[in-house]
């Protein structure tokens, strides 16, 4: 204890004439040695490992978030996104003070770890969908007015295209789809701050809307069943055209297919060859439709975000409860149909192409993938479009021979994918936060055995004599 403590009124002067905070002058004293302060030097010593141990911190508990790669521009950035859905960075700031508990460590300050998420280029809220790099440069008031203007005229006609032809399908012309892949779910998804650190298995919800009919069609997927290759979604819609559309010869009618432009999801070869086979063999039309980057808004938006709402403060212990919630979404006109497909069902449609490339040119300054429009498959051909103005252009490039019956391509995976091991030993520790009931589905998932071989160095001598 300071012995000007002792006089309250002495103490209370001498601060007020220097101008000093009393907790300033206790820690000078303090750290003092005879009136004589520690030197600067000293100072930052002690405080640099305070410093550099904070960061080594906060990396390690960054380091221990899962995270998944963005679905929607996973072709555009390296960023990776938390697994578990953060619904605020003080929501992220909460867990990481829940964890520096069970640590017996100070939490560094939000702001802190808030820079350190962005260093380390991550981020807690899954995008949705692409944003349009033109309307990023408006907001930016980095684009002239007559570019803006042309931008919206060229925005705006895609959905003026996917009303005509809603309005064709009502008068019964021709039927018209969206289709869309759901913002990747996990599993068991539980209010459990356990659950931060853990691997957990992987679903996929990919949606498929009449715009005529109103009705709806989800598949759901586990990373057991199918990854995310061209051939899985090529099966998926495939399947939901055949069993919908193509069953009754005599009310066959052009279909109409429109989704965003994801590349490895709808705009390639492999899907534009299944798509060709399944025109050659029912001898009907199909036109893939591609909306602008930004500008996708479709049908299944509304059908996820619905989902979304009906999951909100649900906990997810299997798989099963994302399928159930699903069909309890929706009432009227009547609820969304629920498909759940196995490994067996998924064909490979990347083997032996009739048409190696889609890209409407030959040279380097030629319209290059991104660029088309629409697509046509019919009668063993495939055309396409760089703007909605323009007729049906044929492929510069030639079939390499006549499509395939769509019943020959081949499976694609010959069992169950297995998980990772560490992702099995994480789901093994969480199913002691769900029922019993559920521990039997987790226990019988397939894993990869990791396998560490040493190799020893062989030296050989030889001598010359």
């Amino acid at each position: 204890m300071l012995v000007i403590s002792l006089y309250p009124s002495v103490k209370k002067m001498f601060l007020e004439t220097l101008g000093l905070g009393e907790w300033s002058v206790k820690s000078w004293v303090e750290t003092s040695h005879y009136g004589t302060p520690s030197s600067g030097a000293e100072t930052n010593s002690r405080r640099l490992p305070r410093k550099s141990q904070n960061d080594s911190f906060i990396t390690t508990f960054l380091e221990k978030l899962p995270k998944l790669p963005s679905h929607y521009c996973r072709k555009d950035t390296t960023k990776l996104y938390l697994e578990h859905e953060f619904s605020s960075y003080s929501d992220l700031y909460k867990a990481f003070v829940d964890y520096s508990k069970t640590q017996n460590t100070a939490p560094a300050s939000r702001n802190t770890l808030i820079k350190w998420v962005h260093k380390k280029n991550i981020g807690i809220f899954k995008p949705r969908k692409d944003r349009c790099d033109t309307c990023v440069q408006y907001e930016s008031q980095n684009l002239i007015l007559e570019d803006w203007e042309q931008h919206r005229t060229d925005k705006e006609r895609p959905q003026k295209e996917k009303n005509d032809d809603k309005e064709k399908a009502m008068q019964g012309v021709c039927h018209v789809i969206t289709v869309d892949l759901q913002a990747v779910k996990t599993c068991p998804y539980l209010q459990a701050s356990l659950l931060y650190f853990k691997t957990k298995l992987v679903c996929h919800n990919f949606t498929v809307y009449d715009l005529a009919t109103n009705q709806c069609t989800c598949y759901w997927f586990t990373e057991l069943d199918a990854d995310l290759q061209a051939s899985t979604f090529a099966s998926l819609l495939v399947d939901y055209l055949t069993k919908k559309y193509l069953q009754n010869a005599a009310h066959i009618k052009p279909i109409i297919i429109y989704s965003d432009g994801c590349t490895y999801q709808n705009r390639n070869s492999t899907m534009a060859n299944a798509l060709l086979s399944l025109s050659r063999q029912y001898n009907v039309q199909i036109t893939q439709k591609f909306l602008i980057k930004g500008h996708s808004q479709m049908e299944c938006d509304s059908v996820h975000a619905v989902i979304e709402r009906k999951l909100k403060n649900k906990n997810i212990e299997i798989p099963n409860d994302y399928y159930r919630l699903t069909g309890e979404a929706r009432q009227n006109p009547f609820p969304y149909e629920v498909v759940t497909p196995d490994f067996t069902f998924f064909k490979n449609y990347s083997a032996d192409l009739v048409y190696y490339l889609i890209r409407p040119g030959k040279k380097s300054n030629d319209p290059t993938v991104t660029q088309i429009r629409a697509l046509q498959y019919e009668q063993g051909l495939i055309t396409y479009k760089i703007n909605f103005d323009q007729e049906f252009a044929e492929s510069p490039h030639r079939p390499r021979r006549t499509p395939n019956d769509i019943n020959q391509f081949l499976q694609l995976f010959e069992h169950k994918l297995p998980i990772a091991k560490k992702k099995y030993d994480h789901l093994q520790e969480i199913k002691t936060k769900i029922s019993q009931n559920y521990w039997p589905f987790y226990d019988s998932l397939p894993f990869k055995w990791v396998f560490i071989i040493f190799i020893f160095p062989c030296f050989l001598f030889i001598f010359l004599l």
